[in-house]
């Protein structure tokens, strides 16, 4: 895996480098880049492939909800939430990921109830959604009056 990334990563960069290479394209090379570098714990790097990918005006939902993980993992929940929240993904493909990924923000952010119920949202878009799942069963439910 680590050679493959790696090849990715020259692939990518190879990519960007090359000045026929349309705005649309550069953001999903950009975008693909940065999920190899978080793959390969280089958070800095994918972040910043983040940051230009979403300030091109051709970032897509893929895109978004990317560079939201890619900004949990880097230790930025806070431009993670920025991020996603203000993401207008209406799309019933990408909202588990999406609200997911606000799950992991706010969890990091130390916002429990809000975190856990965007793992409820999570599973009410794609009730067999694993990741919510497994995160949501390590939650504890207290009622309080």
């Amino acid at each position: 895996a680590g050679q493959a990334s790696r090849d990715g990563v020259q692939a990518c960069s190879g990519a960007l480098k090359d000045p026929e290479t349309d705005e649309e394209v550069r953001v999903a090379v950009l975008t693909n880049r940065a999920i190899l570098y978080r793959r390969a714990g280089k958070f800095a790097e994918a972040a910043s492939d983040c940051e230009e990918a979403l300030a091109s005006g051709q970032a897509v939902p893929g895109t978004i909800i990317s560079c939201g993980g890619v900004y949990v993992d880097a230790g930025q929940p806070e431009k993670a939430v920025q991020v996603l929240s203000s993401a207008d993904i209406v799309a019933p493909e990408f909202q588990s990921r999406l609200y997911h990924n606000l799950a992991l923000a706010y969890h990091d952010l130390g916002a429990y109830a809000q975190a856990y119920d965007y793992l409820e949202r999570a599973l009410t878009a794609d009730p067999g959604f694993a990741p919510s799942a497994e995160l949501k069963a390590l939650y504890r439910v207290v009622e309080t009056d």
